[in-house]
């Protein structure tokens, strides 16, 4: 299966346990990866047979700003259902650092999402 992957997509979001987590900001990094049919986009060079990137890469950045989450998880689950909701994507990962939870470690989680799944 083709892939398209969005890594290293940063943004600063209200998340963790914590109370002084929920009142500043923290720097999350996600990669996102796309598993999908990319023959046809690129025999054709037509988008429609694909996904805009630039679209998820923002839809995504937005939710990561504008949401409140207290775990990374739940975080997690909402970019991956919004991952699938487009149609040619059969799996996708999402990958979240929290580079600052445990100095001097990073924090990392990764869900996978199925089209035969659901959450």
């Amino acid at each position: 299966m083709d892939k398209i992957i969005i890594s290293n997509l940063r943004a600063n979001v209200l998340v963790g346990t914590l109370e002084r987590e929920q009142q500043y900001r923290q720097e999350i990094v996600a990669t996102l990866t796309l598993h999908l049919d990319l023959a046809a986009a690129g025999r054709n060079d037509d988008l429609t047979r694909s996904v805009d990137y630039s679209e998820i890469a923002r839809r995504a950045r937005n939710i990561m700003e504008t949401g409140r989450f207290r775990l990374l998880e739940a975080l997690g689950t909402v970019l991956g259902k919004m991952l699938m909701e487009y149609a040619p994507v059969r799996r996708a990962e999402v990958l979240l650092e929290k580079p600052r939870a445990i100095a001097p470690a990073h924090v990392a989680i990764e869900m996978n999402f199925d089209r035969e799944e659901t959450r």
